[in-house]
């Protein structure tokens, strides 16, 4: 954490910003660890994502002036009172705030505690009065994430908010890559009782040393992803990376730049270059989610991709050789989707060179009791507890279950079974499939929620969605229609699991199911 010393006196916080520009880019460069082509811009200070920051203090001269100098390098800063603060945060998307930190039990102090619980991933900044030596660890231990002693320098409010701002782009932007790129990712046993299934297993062992494209056919949540990675590991490019773009998450505007990458100033000025996840997948294998949803324009170039194996980033006029072997899936039927014309059919006969159709969790019913049981082990070691043991009913009404959403439902009603379950024994009345039975009968039947509260429909439509979204909130808002904010609010007043949400967003690391 950073603490401002006292380094001017209260007569000087109106000095120019533009004298202390200088300062401030090179206290941000250095904090940050940029060098060289990384450097924030000296020359018009603009941002390359716009945040929005509220500011509650009762210096209002000091942070009017830093909200106006936020405002004009691109950002969306304003100054509240507290209770204001908080509504914006909860019905905006704000990313940091400032405010004052005094003795417990004050308003900033509440709003502080407030933000911190509903909000983790706000980043709050702190001032802390001059002379209380103990308020620095107060505030850290509150939730803060920086601290500033008064009194307060514009300048270097200004420094710190931009800072934070950095630090939140750059914490997810890694994010990203790290859930885009693994080298080695531990992915489940996989055994079979079906016929179908083995022959499935027989292709993907098979599939591993053509070093030809693989296109993965199937239902949403057959474990395509998994298959996939099996692919990957099993073949000459282990040790190289594995790297996954989906195609269904990502805006249709934002797919080329994160497949092919861009040079600085391409983007929205952006003024940093970036590597597309084709060229991150040098050596190794590049996942292609969902291809079915790529759009229509961006195909010929992923054609392009295969058939000479270069890459152009937008804004560059040169092309660069790459190795990488590519692995598509898809639950559409690509073959019709390329008679209706939206689907290149040359793309579709290259991505299938070993097109492998991985059948539904219905017709390989008799591979369930071996799944879930693994299912239950995985749940037992992130939880750090015994697994939990299915009674013979429940593997019965396990395997009558007609499960529409496949292996991605089998999980989610695993994990909320071994929460429920009493002395880590799941029986029929801890799977709720009785009700699953009865809305997956007739899905436009308004009698299939008889007998259900409206408050029990709300926390399974987030249950679901949120594991569809491998726990990803934002995404999950948006395929909810509800905000990002809203959606913390419901979790938490429908006691929806926090082990729920983080299974769903280690299923990439645990071998995610698609």
């Amino acid at each position: 954490m950073l603490f401002q010393s006292r380094t001017t006196v209260a007569t000087e916080q109106h000095k120019s910003f533009e004298n202390a520009r200088g300062t401030i880019l090179t206290m941000q460069n250095h904090s940050l660890g940029l060098t060289g082509g990384n450097l924030i811009p000296g020359g018009s200070g603009a941002v390359n994502e716009k945040q929005e920051i509220v500011l509650v203090h009762r210096l209002a001269d000091v942070v009017a002036s830093v909200a106006n100098r936020l405002n004009q390098v691109g950002h969306i800063a304003s100054v509240a009172h507290s209770e204001l603060a908080f509504w914006q945060v909860m019905h905006g998307r704000v990313s940091v705030v400032m405010l004052e930190f005094a003795l417990p039990g004050n308003e900033e102090m509440r709003l502080l505690q407030r933000i911190r619980e509903r909000f983790p991933e706000v980043r709050i900044i702190v001032s802390v009065a001059r002379g209380d030596d103990a308020a620095p660890q107060r505030a850290i231990d509150a939730g803060a994430c920086d601290c500033l002693r008064e009194p307060l320098e514009a300048s270097l409010v200004f420094a710190h908010l931009l800072q934070a701002t950095h630090a939140l782009r750059l914490a997810r932007d890694n994010q990203e890559l790290r859930s885009a790129v693994s080298v080695s990712v531990p992915v489940p046993h996989m055994s079979a009782q079906n016929g179908e299934f083995r022959s499935v297993l027989d292709q993907v062992a098979r599939a591993a040393f053509l070093g030809s494209a693989v296109l993965l056919q199937g239902e949403s949540g057959t474990g395509k992803s998994i298959l996939a990675r099996l692919i990957h590991q099993q073949g000459p490019r282990s040790q190289a990376p594995f790297v996954i773009l989906n195609c269904r998450s990502l805006p249709r505007e934002l797919v080329e730049a994160e497949l092919f990458g861009h040079t600085r100033g391409a983007l929205g000025g952006a003024p940093y270059e970036r590597p597309g996840r084709a060229e991150m997948a040098h050596g190794g294998t590049l996942f292609l989610d969902e291809v079915g949803e790529l759009p229509l324009e961006l195909q010929p170039r992923v054609l392009q991709l295969l058939q000479d194996q270069t890459v152009q980033r937008i804004g560059s006029t040169e092309r660069k050789k790459i190795d990488v072997r590519i692995i598509a899936s898809t639950c559409r039927d690509l073959a019709a989707t390329c008679d209706r014309r939206s689907f290149l059919l040359e793309l579709y006969r290259r991505l299938s060179v070993a097109l492998i159709r991985v059948p539904s969790l219905k017709d390989r019913s008799e591979d369930i009791p071996e799944l879930a049981a693994s299912i239950l082990a995985r749940i037992a070691l992130r939880r750090g507890h015994a697994s939990a043991q299915l009674s013979h009913d429940a593997v019965a009404q396990l395997r009558s279950y007609g499960w529409p959403g496949n292996i991605r439902e089998l999980e989610v009603v695993l994990e909320r079974a071994a929460g429920l379950a009493k002395d880590n024994h799941i029986v029929p009345a801890d799977l709720y499939l009785e009700r699953e039975q009865e809305s997956a009968t007739d899905k436009n039947s308004p009698a299939n929620l008889a007998g259900w509260t409206l408050a029990e429909v709300e926390k399974q439509a987030i249950v679901h969605t949120l594991f569809a979204c491998k726990g990803n909130k934002a995404r999950a808002a948006r395929e909810l229609g509800i905000s990002e904010k809203s959606i913390y609010n419901k979790m938490k007043r429908l006691g929806i699991s926090k082990h729920l949400v983080r299974a769903g967003s280690s299923l990439e690391t645990e071998g995610a199911i698609a």
